[in-house]
């Protein structure tokens, strides 16, 4: 009776010491998404010490320490179990059925309109492919590697700015929150090829003909690169620097097509080359005239005259802007008529003609003013002319009613008494004339004009 006393106490004993182990774990994440990293807690409760623990994954042993760790490569459900001991030998299991839930990953993917483009900008269109395996897909974020992060849309469409090598990568989300990524090195090839056009001439041509050299400046491009020039007159050349010849007015577009390993492009002069030939020559009804002189002038047919400016004698008599002008000159000398042409490219041109306006004056000198019969008279003649540049040329005398003369000073001799007019006509290098007389009688001259 005894022993049997005292193996039910035994027995009572190890029933209480066993019901005080209690297993029991955690996990910091239940959910989670391929490739997870799982921390498990051990949280069971014992009377006694416990010494170890057993941690299974759907049926497999994966650990042996009280709080580990697991990694998660695959999407499924697992169970989960824990096994525990005291330091009295008894044990304990927990199991916990689909435990941690772990999503597929979405499949990142995507493409482009191209990969290989020239100038800049550049605008690609890239298409996402993505594949949400477990549930949609919610977020995008695009590195176009320039420099651009883009999270706005879907499938974007980007303009690269600089040329370049770029690496595209896109990350996907789902609404589990898993992602993934699609890196595409070397990806998009963006090239250029270009320059500006510079000559040894202004844009503008007043004077024809003429040579212009151009060339290419600020050139950027890969590998050997190619010319082909375009001058607008119908000439053409494919070398780096070119010679081109004009030869009348116009305006011509200039163009130049660079080639390089990659790309071609078309460069064009924001100005082209204009040439327009002023002449500033003018028609004049009358370059000489006598005492007063009111000639007209007219200018020749001009392209694209925008000023115009005549000037009849450099002391502010002048008229602007008209083709056609007159002024009335009432002083002998010689005048210059200036006429000035300007057009909208800045081209100037400028003609001079000269008029003369003569006043020749008739004057007698005689040696003898009266005298006794046979009375010989020698004449000079002392006319002048205003205009001192316009000499007299011609002298016509008028000694007595009979006798004339041409000489410039010429003698008479008087045999009869009486009264002699003396008349004396001058004429000038540009026909102009003028005349005096002298009356003669026995005893004087008298001096009449």
């Amino acid at each position: 009776m005894k022993a049997l006393l005292i193996s039910m106490l035994l027995m009572a004993s190890h029933c209480f010491a066993w019901s005080q182990l209690i297993p029991d774990f955690t996990a910091d994440i239940t959910h989670a998404c391929e490739n997870a990293l799982v921390q498990f807690q051990d949280s069971s409760s014992s009377i006694n010490n416990i010494k170890s623990w057993s941690w299974t994954v759907d049926g497999t042993l994966f650990s042996n320490q009280a709080n580990p760790t697991y990694y998660f490569s695959h999407a499924g459900d697992y169970d989960i179990c824990l096994t525990i001991e005291d330091s009295l030998g008894n044990t304990q299991s927990v199991c916990k059925p689909n435990y941690i839930k772990i999503h597929r990953s979405p499949i990142a993917s995507f493409s482009s309109d191209q990969q290989w483009t020239c100038g800049l900008p550049s605008t690609i269109n890239f298409t996402d492919n993505s594949v949400g395996t477990d549930t949609n897909l919610v977020r995008w974020v695009w590195d176009y590697g320039d420099g651009v992060l883009d999270s706005s849309m879907q499938s974007p469409s980007h303009p690269y700015q600089i040329t370049g090598i770029f690496d595209v990568t896109l990350i996907v989300r789902d609404a589990n929150g898993c992602s993934n990524s699609a890196l595409a090195s070397d990806y998009i090839h963006i090239n250029n090829v270009t320059a500006t056009i510079e000559s040894n001439h202004s844009d503008t041509i007043c004077q024809l003909p003429v040579s212009v050299n151009f060339w290419p400046a600020n050139i950027s491009g890969a590998g050997n690169i190619s010319y082909q020039w375009n001058f607008g007159n119908g000439s053409t050349a494919n070398t780096q620097m070119a010679l081109s010849y004009y030869d009348s007015a116009g305006t011509y577009p200039i163009h130049l097509i660079l080639q390089d390993s990659f790309c071609t492009d078309t460069i064009y002069s924001p100005t082209g080359v204009s040439a327009n030939v002023l002449n500033a020559d003018f028609l004049i009804d009358t370059v000489a005239g006598c005492k007063i002189l009111e000639p007209t002038v007219q200018a020749l047919p001009n392209n694209l005259v925008v000023y115009e400016f005549w000037d009849f004698d450099f002391e502010n008599n002048f008229a602007i802007n008209t083709p056609i002008a007159s002024y009335e000159y009432q002083s002998p000398g010689r005048y210059q008529i200036m006429h000035i042409l300007g057009d909208s490219y800045g081209c100037l041109d400028t003609a001079w003609q000269t008029i003369d306006i003569s006043d020749p004056v008739a004057r007698i000198a005689s040696d003898q003013v009266s005298g006794c019969i046979p009375l010989t008279a020698n004449f000079a003649d002392s006319s002048y002319n205003k205009h001192s540049l316009i000499p007299i040329i011609n002298w016509d005398w008028q000694l007595d009613s009979t006798l004339n003369s041409t000489a410039q000073h010429p003698s008479m001799i008087y045999a009869d008494t009486g009264v002699y007019p003396v008349k004396l006509i001058i004429t000038d290098a540009l026909g102009c004339k003028d005349s005096t007389t002298l009356l003669k009688t026995s005893e004087k001259y008298k001096s009449s004009r």
